[in-house]
């Protein structure tokens, strides 16, 4: 009996688990596929990794993501043809997160202008037709930019790229109203002779006034860190600013 009453009492002063703070925010999804179809994972919480293997390694694909750091990362492996019984040419990864945000700082109302900004950073290699792509969208606002890096087509089996670039939107919003951006990336390979394929995006917000932040539902902040953001609930700001 005095167990069970410890136990008890230890898990009502347990925290709250980190999903149970983030079941309200905007679903993410993680979609992996190695040699045969997609396995899709949804999700709320602010971290994720996922893995999907072929049996005896033929294909591996992985995609993770942390969403307080605005960190999305993705990338696949297939072997290609080894023999007629043992043949994997293709693997797919991607990560599609979403996230609500809100300006802090200047009274209810007040514009502020700001940059979000996207880097790209990754590479692949093999043969045939393979390629990175990434997209930033402002679902609120209804606007968005892409970005692809392909493979040429190619009978050689050395064929190498790389990624170090940037997606860019500026946006004006009202301090205190909601929006919602999407960030998502996608490493596809199909690849005859085997290859490999990776992309990691690292999310931003720049050009915002001294005195200003941007958090999220899932707890990215960005800006002047001592607007105390940190100490604010999601659901407190959401009444602070209604």
């Amino acid at each position: 009996m005095k167990l069970t009453k410890l136990l008890f009492l230890v898990a009502a002063l347990a925290p709250p688990a980190a999903s149970r703070s983030a079941e309200n925010c905007p679903a993410s999804q993680i979609c992996l596929s190695a040699c045969y179809a997609p396995h899709c994972f949804s999700f709320t919480d602010p971290q994720r990794s996922e893995n999907l293997s072929t049996l005896g390694g033929l294909g591996t694909s992985h995609g993770d993501c942390d969403l307080r750091a605005g960190l999305v990362r993705c990338n696949c492996y297939d072997q290609g043809y080894n023999d007629a019984l043992r043949a994997c040419t293709s693997a797919r990864a991607s990560v599609d997160a979403a996230d609500d945000f809100t300006i802090i700082g200047p009274p209810p109302g007040t514009q502020v202008t700001f940059t979000v900004v996207v880097r790209l950073t990754g590479g692949l290699t093999g043969g045939s037709t393979s390629s990175l792509t990434a997209l930033l969208s402002d679902q609120t606002g209804e606007q968005s930019t892409t970005f692809q890096a392909n493979l040429p087509a190619s009978i050689g089996c050395n064929t190498t790229g790389s990624v170090n670039d940037s997606l860019r939107m500026g946006l004006n919003y009202p301090a205190g109203q909601p929006f919602r951006l999407e960030y998502s990336i996608k490493a596809s390979l199909v690849a005859i002779c085997g290859g490999w394929a990776n992309l990691t995006a690292s999310l931003r917000i720049t050009g915002l006034p001294p005195g200003v932040a941007v958090t999220s539902c899932q707890g990215f902040i960005a800006g002047d860190l001592a607007v105390p953001a940190r100490s604010i609930s999601w659901g407190r700001l959401k009444l602070q600013y209604r």
